[in-house]
């Protein structure tokens, strides 16, 4: 991993209890500088941020909670911004493009309760 290489694991690592699954994902991507949440900063051009029209230095007002965006890749940001003294509400998908990964799915062998958990 930190070659930059990607780490597959072996469908059977975790045998028999679990199974390695194939999937894509979109990563968490805020598209600007979530150390500062008052203020868009670090606002990172072409993310779905930026296309939704947020620009450098708006004003943060309000914003959904960063653990219910992180926890299902379909919910969505819903922002209040302020700029000039006015009042924008934005709205927008904080993911980044589908990449490979891998998650673990319980066998039938859990299912049994023959795993000890």
């Amino acid at each position: 991993m930190t070659q930059g290489s990607l780490i597959v694991p072996q469908p059977d690592s975790l045998a028999p209890c679990f199974t390695a699954k194939h999937t894509l994902q979109k990563p968490f991507v805020l598209g600007f500088d979530r150390m500062n949440l008052g203020k868009v900063t670090g606002l990172v051009a072409g993310s779905n941020a930026a296309k939704a029209g947020f620009l450098e230095g708006d004003t943060i007002v309000s914003f959904t909670k960063l653990n219910d965006l992180r926890a299902d890749e379909a919910n969505e940001m819903h922002i209040v911004l302020e700029r000039d003294g006015k009042r924008l509400t934005k709205q927008y998908l904080p993911r980044g493009e589908a990449v490979d990964a891998w998650v673990w799915e319980r066998s039938p062998a859990f299912k049994k309760g023959t795993c000890g958990l």
